[in-house]
Protein backbone atom coordinates (compact mmCIF):
# COMPACT_ATOMS: atom_id res chain seq x y z
CA UNK A 1 0.00 0.00 0.00
CA UNK A 2 1.27 3.22 -1.14
CA UNK A 3 2.04 6.24 1.58
CA UNK A 4 -0.16 9.15 1.32
CA UNK A 5 0.67 12.43 0.30
CA UNK A 6 -0.11 15.08 2.25
CA UNK A 7 0.14 19.07 2.07
CA UNK A 8 1.59 21.09 4.59
CA UNK A 9 1.14 24.78 4.08
CA UNK A 10 4.25 26.80 4.99
CA UNK A 11 7.66 26.88 4.57
CA UNK A 12 9.02 27.36 7.71
CA UNK A 13 7.65 26.94 11.53
CA UNK A 14 6.80 30.40 11.32
CA UNK A 15 5.35 31.35 8.84
CA UNK A 16 1.55 32.30 8.33
CA UNK A 17 -0.33 29.65 6.61
CA UNK A 18 -3.15 32.54 5.89
CA UNK A 19 -1.80 36.08 5.02
CA UNK A 20 -1.57 38.62 7.66
CA UNK A 21 -0.35 42.10 7.79
CA UNK A 22 2.40 41.92 10.22
CA UNK A 23 3.58 38.29 8.40
CA UNK A 24 3.88 40.13 5.28
CA UNK A 25 6.97 42.01 6.33
CA UNK A 26 8.72 39.74 8.05
CA UNK A 27 10.83 38.46 5.36
CA UNK A 28 12.32 35.65 7.22
CA UNK A 29 8.99 33.47 7.48
CA UNK A 30 9.57 32.81 4.06
CA UNK A 31 11.20 30.94 1.49
CA UNK A 32 14.41 32.88 -0.07
CA UNK A 33 13.53 30.26 -2.89
CA UNK A 34 9.78 31.16 -3.07
CA UNK A 35 8.37 27.74 -2.01
CA UNK A 36 4.92 27.94 0.02
CA UNK A 37 4.00 24.55 0.85
CA UNK A 38 5.44 21.15 1.08
CA UNK A 39 4.05 17.77 -0.07
CA UNK A 40 5.32 14.95 2.51
CA UNK A 41 4.60 11.04 2.60
CA UNK A 42 2.67 10.65 5.82
CA UNK A 43 5.85 8.46 7.86
CA UNK A 44 5.68 5.20 9.56
CA UNK A 45 6.44 6.77 12.73
CA UNK A 46 5.21 7.13 16.28
CA UNK A 47 5.25 10.35 17.57
CA UNK A 48 5.83 10.44 21.68
CA UNK A 49 3.96 11.55 24.48
CA UNK A 50 2.65 15.32 25.02
CA UNK A 51 5.21 16.53 26.92
CA UNK A 52 5.16 20.01 29.58
CA UNK A 53 7.58 22.36 31.02
CA UNK A 54 8.57 26.21 31.00
CA UNK A 55 10.92 28.27 28.98
CA UNK A 56 12.68 31.27 30.01
CA UNK A 57 12.44 33.29 27.12
CA UNK A 58 8.68 34.67 27.11
CA UNK A 59 9.10 36.34 30.78
CA UNK A 60 12.79 37.53 30.98
CA UNK A 61 14.16 37.44 27.42
CA UNK A 62 17.51 37.01 27.29
CA UNK A 63 17.70 38.77 30.71
CA UNK A 64 18.12 35.34 32.45
CA UNK A 65 20.48 33.78 35.12
CA UNK A 66 21.05 31.04 37.54
CA UNK A 67 18.86 32.40 40.32
CA UNK A 68 15.97 33.30 37.85
CA UNK A 69 15.87 29.63 36.30
CA UNK A 70 15.62 28.02 39.48
CA UNK A 71 13.36 30.19 41.67
CA UNK A 72 11.18 29.15 38.50
CA UNK A 73 12.13 25.42 38.90
CA UNK A 74 11.26 25.35 42.22
CA UNK A 75 7.85 26.14 41.84
CA UNK A 76 7.28 24.08 38.13
CA UNK A 77 8.55 20.67 39.83
CA UNK A 78 5.77 21.07 42.44
CA UNK A 79 2.96 20.67 39.89
CA UNK A 80 1.47 17.56 39.30
CA UNK A 81 1.06 16.91 36.00
CA UNK A 82 1.44 13.25 34.78
CA UNK A 83 4.05 14.50 31.70
CA UNK A 84 7.49 15.17 31.73
CA UNK A 85 7.92 18.15 32.70
CA UNK A 86 11.17 20.16 31.20
CA UNK A 87 12.67 23.38 31.95
CA UNK A 88 14.17 25.22 29.41
CA UNK A 89 17.16 27.87 29.21
CA UNK A 90 16.55 29.79 26.92
CA UNK A 91 18.18 32.54 24.75
CA UNK A 92 20.86 34.69 26.62
CA UNK A 93 23.27 32.10 28.24
CA UNK A 94 25.61 32.79 26.26
CA UNK A 95 27.17 34.41 23.04
CA UNK A 96 25.90 32.80 19.79
CA UNK A 97 28.20 30.39 18.37
CA UNK A 98 30.13 30.25 21.64
CA UNK A 99 28.21 27.08 22.95
CA UNK A 100 30.82 26.29 25.50
CA UNK A 101 31.36 29.86 26.89
CA UNK A 102 28.57 31.14 29.02
CA UNK A 103 27.94 33.91 30.57
CA UNK A 104 30.05 33.70 33.99
CA UNK A 105 28.53 36.33 35.70
CA UNK A 106 24.74 35.04 34.86
CA UNK A 107 26.04 31.35 35.68
CA UNK A 108 28.70 31.39 37.90
CA UNK A 109 28.20 27.59 38.87
CA UNK A 110 28.37 26.93 34.97
CA UNK A 111 25.78 25.10 32.79
CA UNK A 112 26.64 21.62 34.02
CA UNK A 113 25.84 22.61 37.63
CA UNK A 114 22.64 24.59 36.35
CA UNK A 115 21.25 21.03 35.24
CA UNK A 116 21.95 19.23 38.03
CA UNK A 117 19.77 21.96 39.84
CA UNK A 118 17.09 21.49 37.58
CA UNK A 119 17.08 18.15 38.27
CA UNK A 120 17.07 17.84 41.77
CA UNK A 121 13.91 20.23 41.52
CA UNK A 122 12.42 17.09 40.17
CA UNK A 123 12.13 19.02 36.07
CA UNK A 124 14.70 17.68 33.07
CA UNK A 125 17.05 20.04 31.84
CA UNK A 126 16.66 21.93 28.44
CA UNK A 127 18.68 24.54 26.87
CA UNK A 128 18.33 26.55 23.57
CA UNK A 129 20.87 26.75 20.65
CA UNK A 130 20.44 28.56 17.21
CA UNK A 131 23.19 26.00 15.59
CA UNK A 132 23.82 27.80 12.27
CA UNK A 133 24.13 31.21 13.76
CA UNK A 134 26.56 32.89 14.77
CA UNK A 135 27.49 36.31 16.40
CA UNK A 136 31.20 36.36 15.00
CA UNK A 137 31.69 37.81 11.82
CA UNK A 138 31.71 35.06 8.89
CA UNK A 139 31.62 35.34 4.82
CA UNK A 140 28.29 35.15 5.13
CA UNK A 141 25.57 37.56 6.64
CA UNK A 142 22.15 36.94 7.01
CA UNK A 143 20.11 39.66 5.20
CA UNK A 144 16.82 39.29 7.25
CA UNK A 145 15.73 38.75 11.14
CA UNK A 146 18.06 38.35 13.01
CA UNK A 147 20.68 40.02 10.87
CA UNK A 148 23.96 37.46 11.88
CA UNK A 149 26.18 35.70 10.91
CA UNK A 150 25.52 31.88 9.42
CA UNK A 151 27.96 28.71 9.60
CA UNK A 152 28.90 27.17 6.67
CA UNK A 153 28.04 23.52 6.99
CA UNK A 154 29.75 22.13 4.01
CA UNK A 155 32.91 23.02 5.74
CA UNK A 156 33.92 19.98 7.65
CA UNK A 157 36.24 21.87 10.67
CA UNK A 158 33.23 24.47 11.04
CA UNK A 159 30.32 21.20 11.33
CA UNK A 160 33.22 19.22 13.98
CA UNK A 161 33.06 22.01 16.37
CA UNK A 162 29.45 22.54 16.24
CA UNK A 163 29.27 18.44 17.28
CA UNK A 164 31.98 18.64 19.61
CA UNK A 165 30.05 21.58 21.45
CA UNK A 166 26.81 19.83 21.68
CA UNK A 167 28.55 16.36 22.33
CA UNK A 168 29.44 18.40 25.95
CA UNK A 169 26.12 19.81 26.21
CA UNK A 170 24.35 16.45 25.55
CA UNK A 171 26.86 14.20 27.00
CA UNK A 172 28.99 16.51 29.94
CA UNK A 173 26.50 18.89 31.16
CA UNK A 174 23.63 16.55 31.06
CA UNK A 175 20.85 18.78 29.26
CA UNK A 176 17.46 16.40 28.42
CA UNK A 177 15.80 18.56 25.59
CA UNK A 178 17.61 20.93 22.76
CA UNK A 179 15.60 23.60 21.59
CA UNK A 180 16.84 24.00 17.84
CA UNK A 181 16.32 27.92 16.59
CA UNK A 182 16.50 29.82 13.93
CA UNK A 183 17.35 26.63 11.35
CA UNK A 184 16.17 28.05 8.63
CA UNK A 185 19.18 30.94 8.07
CA UNK A 186 21.40 28.42 6.20
CA UNK A 187 19.40 28.94 3.25
CA UNK A 188 20.14 32.29 3.19
CA UNK A 189 24.04 31.45 2.29
CA UNK A 190 24.21 33.08 -1.34
CA UNK A 191 26.15 30.52 -2.80
CA UNK A 192 22.63 28.44 -2.78
CA UNK A 193 20.35 29.01 -5.79
CA UNK A 194 17.42 26.67 -4.86
CA UNK A 195 16.81 24.69 -1.66
CA UNK A 196 18.56 21.11 -2.28
CA UNK A 197 21.91 21.48 -0.56
CA UNK A 198 20.47 23.06 2.58
CA UNK A 199 17.49 20.73 2.62
CA UNK A 200 20.34 18.11 2.72
CA UNK A 201 22.52 19.73 5.03
CA UNK A 202 19.30 20.59 7.78
CA UNK A 203 18.31 16.76 7.16
CA UNK A 204 21.89 15.09 7.75
CA UNK A 205 22.13 17.44 10.77
CA UNK A 206 19.21 16.22 12.64
CA UNK A 207 19.97 12.64 11.28
CA UNK A 208 22.79 12.94 12.88
CA UNK A 209 21.86 14.25 16.12
CA UNK A 210 18.75 11.70 16.60
CA UNK A 211 21.11 8.78 15.97
CA UNK A 212 23.85 10.21 18.55
CA UNK A 213 21.51 10.71 21.00
CA UNK A 214 18.26 9.10 20.69
CA UNK A 215 17.18 9.77 24.44
CA UNK A 216 17.44 13.64 23.39
CA UNK A 217 13.84 15.33 23.09
CA UNK A 218 14.48 17.61 19.56
CA UNK A 219 12.26 20.53 20.07
CA UNK A 220 12.23 22.34 16.74
CA UNK A 221 11.81 26.21 15.62
CA UNK A 222 12.18 28.69 12.76
CA UNK A 223 12.71 25.70 10.82
CA UNK A 224 11.75 24.49 7.12
CA UNK A 225 9.13 21.75 7.25
CA UNK A 226 10.05 19.19 4.90
CA UNK A 227 13.72 17.78 5.82
CA UNK A 228 12.44 17.33 9.60
CA UNK A 229 10.07 15.13 9.45
CA UNK A 230 10.99 11.99 11.16
CA UNK A 231 13.44 13.36 13.11
CA UNK A 232 11.77 16.03 15.00
CA UNK A 233 9.89 15.54 18.26
CA UNK A 234 8.21 18.36 18.20
CA UNK A 235 7.71 21.27 15.80
CA UNK A 236 6.62 24.89 16.39
CA UNK A 237 3.68 25.61 13.88
CA UNK A 238 3.29 29.18 14.43
CA UNK A 239 5.15 32.35 15.29
CA UNK A 240 6.32 33.55 18.94
CA UNK A 241 2.94 33.86 20.97
CA UNK A 242 4.39 37.16 22.74
CA UNK A 243 7.83 39.14 22.90
CA UNK A 244 8.44 39.76 26.44
CA UNK A 245 9.97 43.38 25.41
CA UNK A 246 6.24 44.66 24.81
CA UNK A 247 5.06 44.05 28.57
CA UNK A 248 3.50 47.02 29.44
CA UNK A 249 3.41 48.55 26.22
CA UNK A 250 0.14 48.69 25.23
CA UNK A 251 -1.69 49.22 22.85
CA UNK A 252 1.29 48.28 20.58
CA UNK A 253 1.52 44.91 22.95
CA UNK A 254 -2.27 44.19 22.44
CA UNK A 255 -2.13 44.75 18.57
CA UNK A 256 1.17 42.40 17.83
CA UNK A 257 -0.56 39.58 20.51
CA UNK A 258 -4.02 39.95 19.20
CA UNK A 259 -2.27 39.10 15.74
CA UNK A 260 -0.19 36.27 16.76
CA UNK A 261 -3.03 34.59 18.44
CA UNK A 262 -5.12 34.92 15.40
CA UNK A 263 -1.98 33.44 13.73
CA UNK A 264 -1.86 30.70 16.03
CA UNK A 265 -5.18 29.93 15.51
CA UNK A 266 -5.43 29.42 11.63
CA UNK A 267 -1.96 27.80 11.92
CA UNK A 268 -3.51 24.89 14.31
CA UNK A 269 -6.07 24.53 11.78
CA UNK A 270 -4.24 24.63 8.65
CA UNK A 271 -0.87 22.12 10.13
CA UNK A 272 -3.56 19.66 12.20
CA UNK A 273 -1.93 16.67 10.15
CA UNK A 274 1.69 17.67 10.59
CA UNK A 275 0.58 15.89 14.28
CA UNK A 276 1.54 13.00 12.38
CA UNK A 277 4.81 13.43 12.77
CA UNK A 278 6.09 15.22 15.34
CA UNK A 279 4.30 16.59 18.49
CA UNK A 280 2.58 20.26 18.03
CA UNK A 281 4.27 23.05 19.95
CA UNK A 282 1.93 26.45 19.92
CA UNK A 283 4.80 27.82 22.01
CA UNK A 284 4.57 29.08 25.66
CA UNK A 285 1.27 29.67 27.64
CA UNK A 286 1.26 32.99 29.03
CA UNK A 287 -1.06 34.59 31.27
CA UNK A 288 0.09 37.71 32.95
CA UNK A 289 -2.02 40.50 32.49
CA UNK A 290 1.60 42.92 30.92
CA UNK A 291 0.99 41.26 27.48
CA UNK A 292 -1.73 42.88 26.96
CA UNK A 293 -4.10 39.50 26.36
CA UNK A 294 -7.47 39.91 28.00
CA UNK A 295 -8.78 37.29 29.79
CA UNK A 296 -11.36 35.91 26.93
CA UNK A 297 -7.71 36.03 24.73
CA UNK A 298 -5.82 34.19 27.37
CA UNK A 299 -9.11 31.39 27.69
CA UNK A 300 -8.72 31.13 23.69
CA UNK A 301 -4.72 30.46 24.03
CA UNK A 302 -5.65 28.19 26.62
CA UNK A 303 -8.14 26.09 24.40
CA UNK A 304 -5.48 26.23 21.39
CA UNK A 305 -2.42 24.94 23.85
CA UNK A 306 -4.90 21.94 25.04
CA UNK A 307 -5.98 21.81 21.16
CA UNK A 308 -2.48 20.70 19.90
CA UNK A 309 -2.36 18.03 22.28
CA UNK A 310 1.49 17.90 22.23
CA UNK A 311 3.43 20.73 23.95
CA UNK A 312 2.82 22.60 26.99
CA UNK A 313 5.14 25.39 27.98
CA UNK A 314 5.00 28.17 30.59
CA UNK A 315 5.63 31.29 29.57
CA UNK A 316 5.20 33.38 32.93
CA UNK A 317 7.70 34.18 35.81
CA UNK A 318 5.96 31.76 38.06
CA UNK A 319 7.60 33.22 41.36
CA UNK A 320 5.09 36.59 40.22
CA UNK A 321 1.80 35.02 39.80
CA UNK A 322 -0.94 34.31 41.72
CA UNK A 323 -2.40 31.65 43.56
CA UNK A 324 -5.78 32.56 41.43
CA UNK A 325 -4.05 32.97 37.84
CA UNK A 326 -2.11 29.38 38.85
CA UNK A 327 -5.67 27.83 39.79
CA UNK A 328 -7.53 29.43 37.10
CA UNK A 329 -5.12 29.32 34.00
CA UNK A 330 -1.99 26.55 34.96
CA UNK A 331 -3.60 24.04 36.78
CA UNK A 332 -5.83 23.12 34.26
CA UNK A 333 -3.71 22.70 31.67
CA UNK A 334 -2.99 19.08 33.04
CA UNK A 335 -6.03 18.10 32.98
CA UNK A 336 -8.90 16.88 30.53
CA UNK A 337 -11.31 20.03 31.47
CA UNK A 338 -11.16 23.03 29.43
Amino acid sequence: MSQRLISIPGWQSWTPCVPNLLGKYALHFYSPFGQTNWQIKIPNIKTKKPISGWCSFYCFGRNISSQKILANAEILGRFSTGMDKYLIVDDGWCSWGEWLNPYQKRFPQGMKKLAKDIQSRGCKPGIWLAPFSTNTPTGHRLPVFPYDYIIDLEDKNIQNKLFDSIKVIVEDWGYQLLKLDFLYVIYHIKRYKNSTVPDQILKEFLIRLRKDYPHIHLNICGCPLGPAVSVADSMRFSADIITPYLDNLWPINKLYHSSRLSQLEKNLEARSESSKFWLLDPDAFVCRPQTGFTHEQILKLHYLVKKANGVFFLGDDLTRLTSNQISTYIEPLWHSGQ
